[in-house]
C-alpha cells in the first residue's frame, strides 16, 4: 500500500519543471542559517555575505544556487557563480546594475531580476582574459578599444573584467569597466592602466 504524501524521489516536483523550481528557490525553504552555511560553503566572503544579509535576500540567493554550483569569482560590488547548466549567476549585493546595452563590447544578459535591492544576472560563460598570456590580453584589449561607442571609456578593464566569448569575440563582463562619460584619465594614465600583466 503506498504511503501516504506521495513517497519517492519525484515527490515535490519531478520532471524539467520541477528541477526549474528548484534551481529557482523551489526546492524547499532555507533557513537563514543554512543559507550562510550553503554560501559560506561556495567560498562567498565575509562582506558581500553581510550585504546579502542586510538586504534580506541571502536566503533566496542560496535557493536559486541548485547542487553543482561553483564560485567563479567575487569583488567589492558583485559575486559571480558558475551554473550547472554553464551559464553564470552574477549577484550585485544591493546593487543596481547600469550596462552598456553593447553586445560588440559588453556581454548581455540572457535574464535579469531584482531580489529586494540585489540586482541577479544570468549571463552566458566567457573566458577571462585573466587566465591568458598577455599577448592574447593585449589583442583582447586592443579589440575592445577598437570598439569602444563614443561617449564611453575604460574605467575598470583589466584582465579579469573581459574576456572571449564562445563564438570568439572579446567582451567586456563587469558592467562598471566600461562606463559612460569623459574619461578621468590621462592617456599617459590610460596607457599604463591597459599594460598587460600591470592589472
Amino acid at each position: 500500500m503506498p504511503k501516504e504524501g506521495g513517497g519517492g524521489r519525484s515527490s515535490g516536483g519531478g520532471g524539467r519543471k520541477g528541477r526549474e523550481r528548484f534551481q529557482w528557490g523551489g526546492g524547499g525553504p532555507l533557513t537563514p542559517t543554512m543559507a550562510d552555511v550553503k554560501l559560506q560553503g561556495l567560498g562567498v566572503k565575509a562582506i558581500p555575505l553581510s550585504m546579502l544579509k542586510a538586504d534580506g535576500t541571502a536566503v533566496q540567493i542560496a535557493e536559486m544556487l541548485p547542487a553543482g554550483s561553483k564560485l567563479l569569482g567575487q569583488g567589492n560590488e558583485a559575486i559571480g557563480f558558475l551554473m550547472p547548466d554553464g551559464t553564470v549567476m552574477r549577484v550585485a549585493p544591493m546593487n543596481p546594475v547600469s550596462r552598456l546595452a553593447d553586445a560588440s563590447v559588453m556581454i548581455q544578459p540572457i535574464s535579469t531580476t531584482m531580489v529586494g535591492k540585489t540586482t541577479v544576472e544570468r549571463l552566458p560563460f566567457v573566458e577571462p582574459a585573466s587566465g591568458m598570456s598577455n599577448a592574447m590580453q593585449l589583442e583582447g584589449k586592443n579589440a575592445i578599444l577598437a570598439k569602444m561607442p563614443a561617449g564611453y571609456f575604460n574605467d575598470d578593464l583589466h584582465a579579469a573584467n573581459y574576456g572571449k566569448s564562445a563564438s570568439g569575440q572579446w567582451v567586456a563582463l563587469d558592467p562598471g569597466a566600461i562606463i559612460k562619460g569623459d574619461s578621468p584619465l590621462t592617456p599617459g594614465q590610460q596607457k599604463r592602466n591597459w599594460y598587460p600583466g600591470k592589472d
